[in-house]
């Protein structure tokens, strides 16, 4: 039936219905498919294409109202505004986009792709309920035909949002028309380079950009890691980047070297660059003078059993973790030991920690240190913040008589701190271990969970078949 005030629009069991038929079609499609001749596969697979199309817009659509109705601050309220909802509760999500991560388990990176195109394709409307059109409104009649997938629409919207500040009305909406009329005819791939080439023939000359263009285009780019190496981009403007190639220079500069050093010295410059600011980092590690991070002097820390350390397990296999970059083998570490002091610690077999503290209100920085070796980050299920950014929380709460111990102390981001405090979430220790229950509007069944990014689960046990017994002789043939 019709939603009331809202004429041609269905509730969500039209929306079950055709779910069904899709999952219908898929089951006959899969044994369909290999038999079905040229001509009828390839209609299907257009058709098949046009109707994902449609779907992704169906999904930008609703994370769009997600976002214009605030649902991340309001979804267990009737408010449709921030400003109206109690006070004391402090909403379990950041912002839209980690609201949709923990409801639709799709990727941050996903979630911000929709987020981010609706507020570019679809309108909206004003504080005093005028409409408002889209910002871009050919790229929004693609969207609204099933022309393109949202990868393409939003290469094309990250486009011409960058060439916006400094491009007429006109030439934003020659480009957007020229973009948009490449969408059907070539892949997403092409669009970035095109793309480029009308930003060039907009701004010809490159005029100096503002310092605030500068700041927000400056930093540090991150891009994972790929065949054991991790890849960063760094943007930097003219005083960092002074800071840093003095820093890097001091590696290449022919002077610190003899001929005959720099004739065996096999690195090229590249290397020799990135050893010289690493290098500086390390000196750095070693001083007092770098800002504290989560209540001590920053260190880089590795968590390792101690038979792995020393030698029990050669395999080079990954037996300690980084606090930031994960697995490292144990040869790794033991390399790095020869630099560094060791703090050992105690663990049981489910990786609990047997510890006896202080009674102070602040754990200590060796305490500090036991609590990161077993949760590695922020113990909410989901959350990626490294221990460095992290505080100690009270499982029970110091002003209730709680203890400062190891036992009694959870890392938590600064934001889920106040969520356990103020939100209804809840932290309990099971065998040592802690786990994170959301609050009873969200996790109705207050099942505990643990985060798994930084402790994964354990594989499944190898399934053994039972051995198979020969059959007795009087049943041989």
């Amino acid at each position: 039936m019709p939603f009331e005030g809202f004429p041609g629009v269905t509730d969500t069991a039209e929306l079950t219905d055709a779910v069904a038929v899709l999952e219908s079609f898929t089951a006959s499609f899969t044994s369909a498919a290999p038999l079905m001749g040229k001509t009828q596969l390839l209609e299907a697979t257009d058709l098949i294409e046009r109707g994902s199309r449609l779907v992704q817009h169906l999904q930008v659509i609703a994370a769009h109202a997600v976002d214009t109705q605030n649902l991340f601050s309001t979804a267990d309220t009737d408010s449709a505004f921030t400003w109206d909802t109690p006070t004391e509760r402090k909403s379990l999500h950041r912002n839209v986009q980690s609201f949709l991560v923990d409801r639709l388990r799709i990727s941050f990176f996903e979630a911000n792709r929709r987020v981010h195109l609706g507020r570019d394709v679809l309108p909206t409307q004003s504080l005093s309920g005028q409409p408002i059109e889209a910002r871009f409104p050919t790229l929004a009649q693609a969207a609204a035909g099933g022309e393109a997938s949202t990868e393409a629409l939003y290469l094309v919207a990250t486009a011409l949002n960058h060439v916006r500040p400094k491009a007429t009305a006109a030439e934003l909406d020659r480009m957007e028309q020229a973009l948009v009329s490449q969408i059907p005819v070539v892949e997403p791939g092409v669009l970035k380079p095109l793309a480029a080439a009308l930003e060039l023939s907009i701004d010809q000359n490159g005029t100096e950009p503002s310092p605030a263009e500068l700041t927000a285009r400056q930093g540090i780019h991150y891009h994972g890691k790929y065949r054991g190496l991790h890849h960063l981009d760094i943007h930097a403007d003219q005083s960092q980047y002074e800071a840093l190639t003095t820093v890097m220079n001091t590696g290449t500069n022919p002077r610190s070297q003899t001929l005959e050093e720099r004739a065996l010295d096999p690195r090229t410059r590249p290397q020799k660059l990135l050893d010289a600011l690493t290098g500086a980092c390390q000196v750095a590690l070693r001083t007092n003078e770098l800002p504290r991070t989560g209540g001590h002097r920053p260190q880089v820390m590795v968590t390792i059993g101690y038979e792995e350390l020393f030698g029990v397990l050669t395999t080079g296999q990954a037996t300690g973790a980084f606090a930031f970059t994960g697995p490292v083998t144990a040869e790794r570490v033991r390399r790095l030991a020869c630099d560094a002091d060791l703090i050992p610690l105690v663990l049981g077999s489910a990786g609990q920690i047997l510890d006896q503290g202080r009674k102070q209100r602040l754990h200590t920085q060796s305490q500090r240190l036991a609590i990161i070796a077993r949760d590695k980050g922020c113990i909410r299920p989901g959350c990626s913040m490294p221990p460095a950014w992290c505080e100690v929380h009270h499982v029970t709460y110091w002003e209730n008589g709680g203890n400062t111990t190891v036992d009694e102390g959870v890392l938590t981001c600064s934001y889920d701190h106040h969520v356990i405090h103020h939100g209804g979430a809840t932290v309990t220790l099971i065998e040592g271990i802690p786990y994170w229950t959301a609050p009873p509007d969200v996790d109705p069944t207050q099942t505990p969970h643990r985060n798994t990014y930084f402790n994964p689960l354990p594989p499944p046990p190898p399934v053994i078949p039972p051995p198979t017994l020969p059959l007795p002789a009087t049943l041989l043939p």
